[in-house]
C-alpha cells in the first residue's frame, strides 16, 4: 500500500482519514522496511490488573502511560504537536453479553466493522473531552479489520503485520469463571486475537492524527518515497 509518511523522526502508516478530515497514522519505526521490534516502541502489558472489566478502560491502562509518555518525548518536547489533531479514539467498551465486548461480536461473530463508536459518551477519548492526556492513542480492531486483519486467520501480506504481537484498544473478552479480562491484538501472524491484558509481551505502536490543513511538502507514499511532513 502507497500510505507510507515521514513525520517527527520516525516513519508512519496512513490508516485512514477520520471524519474530521484528519489523517490517522500508526508508528512503524526509525526506517521503512522495519518489521518486528522495529515497528514499534516497546512491549508492554495493558494493564497491571485483570480481575475486573475495567482494565480494558484505556484510560486506567498501563499501555496509555507508555505512549504518553514516548508521544510527550518525541512529538511534543520536539514542538511538532502543532500538527497533530486532537481527534476522537473509540475504546469500545459496550458489551454484547456476559463475556464479549462489542467489537469482539463484531468482528469475529459478524464480520462487522464499523469505524463509528458505538458509545461516544464514554468510550470517544480525546484530549477536548479530558480522556486523554495526549492526543495519541492505539489501533482499533475494527480499524484492522478495513485493512485485511481477521480474527483467528493469519494475513502476512497486508501493512499491518509486523511478524510481532501489537495491542489495539478494543476489548474483547470477560471470563468470569477465570476473572480475566481480554484485550484485541494483532497477532505475529498477522491476524486478530486477543490476550489477557496483564500479558507483556506484546508491543505498543502509538496511534496520532495529523491535521487536515499541514502540508505535504513531496513524497507519494511509497516505501521509497514517502509523504513528507515538514
Amino acid at each position: 500500500a502507497d500510505n507510507w509518511v515521514s513525520f517527527a523522526g520516525f516513519y508512519w502508516r496512513i490508516i485512514r482519514i477520520n471524519g474530521d478530515g484528519s489523517i490517522r497514522l500508526i508508528y512503524s519505526g526509525t526506517k521503512t522496511n522495519n518489521t518486528g521490534d522495529g515497528a514499534q516502541i516497546g512491549t508492554s502489558a495493558y494493564n497491571t490488573s485483570k480481575n475486573e472489566e475495567k482494565y480494558a478502560d484505556y484510560k486506567i491502562s498501563t499501555i496509555k502511560n507508555v505512549v504518553d509518555n514516548w508521544y510527550k518525548t518525541n512529538i511534543l518536547d520536539k514542538g511538532y504537536d502543532n500538527k497533530v489533531a486532537d481527534t476522537g479514539y473509540c475504546n469500545d467498551m459496550t458489551k454484547k453479553s456476559t463475556e464479549e465486548f462489542g467489537a469482539y461480536d463484531r468482528l469475529k461473530n459478524n464480520k462487522t466493522p464499523t469505524l463509528k463508536c458505538p458509545n461516544k459518551e464514554n468510550d470517544l477519548l480525546s484530549k477536548s473531552n479530558n480522556k486523554l492526556t495526549y492526543p495519541v492513542a492505539l489501533l482499533t480492531h475494527d480499524e484492522a479489520s478495513f485493512a485485511g486483519g481477521v480474527y483467528f486467520i493469519a494475513n502476512y501480506n497486508y501493512y499491518l503485520y509486523t511478524d510481532k504481537d501489537y495491542w489495539t484498544m478494543s476489548p474483547a473478552q470477560y471470563w468470569s469463571n477465570s476473572y480475566s479480562v481480554l484485550v484485541g491484538k494483532v497477532s505475529i501472524a498477522g491476524g486478530m486475537d486477543r490476550n489477557n491484558v496483564s500479558y507483556s509481551r506484546p508491543g505498543a505502536r502509538p496511534v496520532l492524527s495529523i491535521k487536515s490543513n499541514v502540508l505535504v511538502t513531496s513524497g507519494d507514499g511509497t516505501e521509497a518515497n514517502p509523504y513528507i511532513i515538514s
